[in-house]
């Protein structure tokens, strides 16, 4: 995370506890609520709440680090595979290496 990254996110959780304190009147409840937001977010960010969490046939897609190791063993794969196509790659190239 770069410090863009870090000033956009200190400027998010700011505003938003400001509106919440604004809201509640309480600082200490604000400061609950922003944290209850935060959770949220990363429990959206794990879900995938981005929509591209499945493929076509509905299976969970391929992690990042999958992926990535996938790329590390010299593995060419397609686009918006699933975590278990994923996991069978990875053990028969460990296998045959």
């Amino acid at each position: 995370m770069n410090g863009e990254d870090i000033q956009a996110q200190v400027d998010f959780y700011a505003d938003a506890f400001e509106k919440a304190q604004a809201r509640v009147g309480d600082g200490e409840l604000a400061s609950l609520i922003v944290q209850q937001i935060g959770k949220d977010l990363r429990t959206a960010q794990i879900q995938g709440a981005s929509g591209k969490s499945s493929n076509s046939n509905g299976d969970v897609l391929a992690t990042p680090k999958q992926l990535a190791y996938l790329k590390q063993l010299g593995v060419t794969v397609e686009e918006g595979i699933s975590k278990k196509q994923a996991s069978e790659l990875i053990d028969e190239a460990v296998a045959s290496a």
